[in-house]
C-alpha cells in the first residue's frame, strides 16, 4: 500500500540518524526511515517502523538520489568520514524544512510543503524556457 506522511507541523519532525544509505526520523511519534533500496536499479523506499522490531515499506520511488542528500545543515557544513561511512552532524542544525520539502518533492509526504514544491517547480520551468 502506497502511503504518504502528512506533515502539518515541523516541530513534530525529528531526524535521529543520518547515513549515506539511510535516514531515520520520527514524525508525530511514529518512526520512519528512508533507505537506498538499490540492487541494480536506483530506488529509494520509505519505511514505517511499527512498535515491534520489524519494518514495513509504505512507499518507493525510482531515483538517482541518496537518502543523505535530503539532509542540509542550517549553519555549518557536514563532514564526511569515508572510512567509517558516517556523517558527523550536529542534529540540532539539520534544516527540517529542507528535509520536508525533499520528502514532498519525491512523493513520500504531503501537507504544508506542497506549495513550496509547486513554487520551486514553476520557477525551475521559467528558467528552462528562457
Amino acid at each position: 500500500m502506497i502511503e504518504k506522511i502528512h506533515i502539518t507541523d515541523l516541530d513534530k519532525l525529528k531526524i535521529t540518524t543520518v547515513k549515506q544509505w539511510c535516514v531515520n526520523f520520527t514524525y508525530d511519534g511514529v518512526q520512519y526511515f528512508i533507505h537506498d533500496d538499490s540492487d541494480e536499479d536506483r530506488c529509494m523506499g520509505l519505511y514505517k517502523k511499527p512498535k515491534c522490531n520489524c519494518s514495513e515499506r509504505v512507499n518507493g520511488k525510482i531515483t538517482l538520489e541518496y537518502p543523505s542528500e535530503f539532509i542540509k545543515l542550517k549553519y555549518s557544513k557536514r563532514k564526511h568520514t569515508s572510512y567509517y561511512n558516517k556523517y558527523n552532524i550536529n542534529y540540532s542544525q539539520i534544516d527540517k524544512e529542507y528535509f520536508a520539502i525533499r520528502l514532498t518533492k519525491i512523493g513520500f509526504a504531503d501537507g504544508i510543503m506542497e506549495q513550496k514544491v509547486r513554487e520551486y517547480d514553476v520557477d525551475k520551468n521559467k528558467l528552462i524556457k528562457n
